[in-house]
């Protein structure tokens, strides 16, 4: 029995080994393909120079929504692996949609100006009325959510685009910096691409819970006591 036992613990370790290091390599991987995308999506300005217009549905805007449409199928796909963590996961689905919604702001405004706001608060009533009508399950399985690799990159992106972005790209800021060589594309660039690189670590960590979900059922199925209890409560 305690061989047997010792076998079971040296597969264990061997199996979070290899995690540890796939999480690594994705690390890895990550910020080469997050400098991929923003080059690419520079080149055209860099190529037509400073005086390049930043368009309303452009390279960047449908960039932005490709990113966010992945980020929204990984959180249900991270959901599906790990049931018992789905509701905050699908919460935030609805969060993607309203930043969706405001993505295609201008779209919206062809109907009237605002319009965006119309479907971002179905979104968000929708998303409370999900969320508070299984708040035990949400906090339970926040509380494993919060202490994991996802939270801190998902944090990581939402400082990027509601707080950096916005305020680096103000333009009464770089009207004061750059005075008569002022150009209103250069803010407006810098602001979308700052909103850009929040999108990729947001994706990053939208990538990354689909794994984090997984370990969880990997790890509760060797686990019958923690198999049995709800999500986030300790022994």
């Amino acid at each position: 029995m305690p061989q047997v036992t010792h076998l079971l613990a040296a597969d264990r370790d061997s199996r979070a080994s290899t995690r540890a290091g796939a999480v690594i390599l994705r690390f890895a991987l990550y910020p080469v393909v997050a400098a991929a995308v923003l080059y690419a999506v520079l080149h055209p300005h860099r190529i037509e120079g400073a005086a390049a217009g930043v368009e309303e549905i452009g390279a960047i805007e449908f960039t932005q929504l490709g990113l966010l449409i992945l980020c929204a199928i990984s959180l249900v796909q991270a959901g599906r692996e790990a049931p018992p963590l789905a509701v905050p996961l699908r919460t935030l689905v609805f969060a993607l949609g309203i930043a969706f919604v405001r993505e295609l702001d201008a779209l919206f405004d062809l109907v009237f100006h605002g319009a965006w706001q119309v479907p971002a608060v179905a979104l968000l009533a929708g998303g409370l009325y999900y969320g508070l009508g299984r708040r035990e399950a949400f906090v339970h399985a926040t509380r494993t959510l919060w202490r994991s690799r996802f939270a801190g990159l998902a944090y990581g992106a939402f400082v990027f685009v509601v707080v950096i972005a916005p305020t680096i790209g103000q333009q009464a800021v770089w009207r004061d910096l750059l005075g008569e060589t002022y150009l209103r594309n250069i803010p407006r660039l810098i602001e979308e691409l700052s909103e850009l690189s929040g999108y990729l670590l947001l994706t990053a960590a939208c990538v990354e819970a689909c794994f984090v979900c997984r370990e969880f059922t990997a790890e509760a199925a060797e686990d019958p006591v923690r198999r049995d209890r709800p999500a986030g409560t300790s022994s």
